[in-house]
């Protein structure tokens, strides 16, 4: 019997795009899985659109929340519900490519990894492809301090091993980069597998477009989480701020050129694009 992995979603006003990562779930083709759903409160109709699947999937549960945590808090009550030896996570407006679950759990249990990610492609909010996120394929402690490698919504680990890792629910950023960094800190470090298996959307209204609250978010998760000096901090968040103004104005750059050039976006990830692998490209 293969091992149940369970996958936290939490949803706070997604109805745009949620049924496009439910159903990613559902073309898995690893079928031993687990979707816990948290609906945050949301005002818009995402809870009644996870309500439809949580009736039409017995493995697809939902949470209701009456009154908004925080997607760290959400992720947390997600986490006591998840019954599987391996837990993921997938974001609410992010999808995954069909063969995701499958080649990342058998890359694990070849490899004895209990830490895993992959590439990345980005989606604009219309679900074109507009770039690529290729990561280290070895990634640790000192490693994410400089910079962030991992999308979050394409981590696997095993629980057997970890243990269920609880979210800072009083960091309402980077919240995720904590957990990480929990994670490598005890020496271990996160592989990823070098395939395009995860789509991360890009959207100017989410948390992560917001640089300047995000520069603040950084600075103190290098010095309350992590409890470094202010020379290190200093150091790191130096790495992270060059790093993370090069990553952008490539992007930035990228679309403009695409949109000046008339040049197209790169359409949907269908299944065959589980053969993509970081050999092409």
């Amino acid at each position: 019997m293969k091992a149940l992995v369970s996958i936290v979603m939490p949803v706070y006003n997604s109805a745009r795009y949620l049924s496009e990562a439910i159903e990613s779930v559902r073309q898995q083709s690893y079928p031993h899985w687990q979707l816990i759903i948290v609906d945050d409160a949301s005002e818009d109709e995402s809870r009644a659109i996870a309500r439809r699947y949580a009736r039409c999937d017995a493995r697809i549960e939902l949470v209701e929340l009456a009154v908004n945590v925080g997607a760290a808090a959400a992720r947390n009550r997600g986490l006591e519900r998840a019954r599987g030896r391996y837990l993921a996570f997938l974001d609410s407006d992010d999808r995954w490519a069909a063969c995701k679950l499958e080649r990342q759990i058998a890359y694990m249990e070849a490899e004895g990894v209990c830490f895993s990610c992959s590439y990345a492609y980005v989606l604009d909010a219309q679900g074109r492809i507009v770039d690529e996120l290729r990561c280290p394929l070895s990634i640790r402690y000192n490693d994410l301090l400089k910079t962030n490698h991992i999308v979050h919504s394409s981590v696997v680990y095993d629980a057997s091993i970890l243990g269920k890792q609880q979210y800072p629910s009083h960091f309402p950023r980077h919240e995720d980069i904590a957990v990480w960094l929990r994670i490598l800190k005890e020496g271990r470090s996160c592989c990823a597998v070098p395939e395009f298996l995860t789509m991360w959307r890009r959207r100017k209204d989410s948390i992560s477009s917001d640089k300047i609250e995000a520069m603040y978010w950084e600075w103190k998760l290098l010095r309350e989480i992590e409890g470094l000096g202010v020379v290190q901090s200093v150091y790191y968040f130096s790495h992270w701020a060059v790093r993370g103004m090069v990553k952008h104005m490539k992007m930035a750059l990228k679309g403009d050129v695409q949109a000046a050039s008339g040049l197209p976006f790169r359409r949907h990830v269908s299944r065959d694009q589980c053969r993509h692998s970081a050999r092409s490209g």
